[in-house]
């Protein structure tokens, strides 16, 4: 549960700034009073560019964080690998020296 609310604010974290870029679009939208078409354009396109970096972003974190698992899977296999062959390497030691 810990670990799905910091998810959760991690993600809200991450969308603030592009609320913040739609609504400096419509603040600037409404400086442009007398002219309709310039205030539809810059809202519609502030709104459209701040779901498309949203998205964009949000499919960066997650390749990141996905990249990231399967590194940390690869070195845990890695560690077991080399764990594994020092035990391995004892053992044949220990059978070595009782021989002697």
């Amino acid at each position: 549960m810990d670990s799905l609310v910091k998810t959760k604010r991690g993600k809200l974290q991450k969308y603030v700034i592009f609320y913040f870029l739609a609504a400096f679009f419509v603040v600037l939208a409404s400086f442009a009073k007398e002219y309709d078409y310039i205030q539809e354009i810059l809202i519609t396109s502030g709104v459209i560019l701040s779901i498309t970096l949203a998205t964009a972003f949000d499919m960066l974190f997650d390749w990141r964080d996905a990249t990231e698992f399967k590194w940390k899977i690869e070195l845990r296999a890695k560690n077991r690998d080399k764990k594994q062959a020092t035990l391995a390497r004892l053992h044949n030691d220990e059978h070595s020296n009782h021989f002697i």
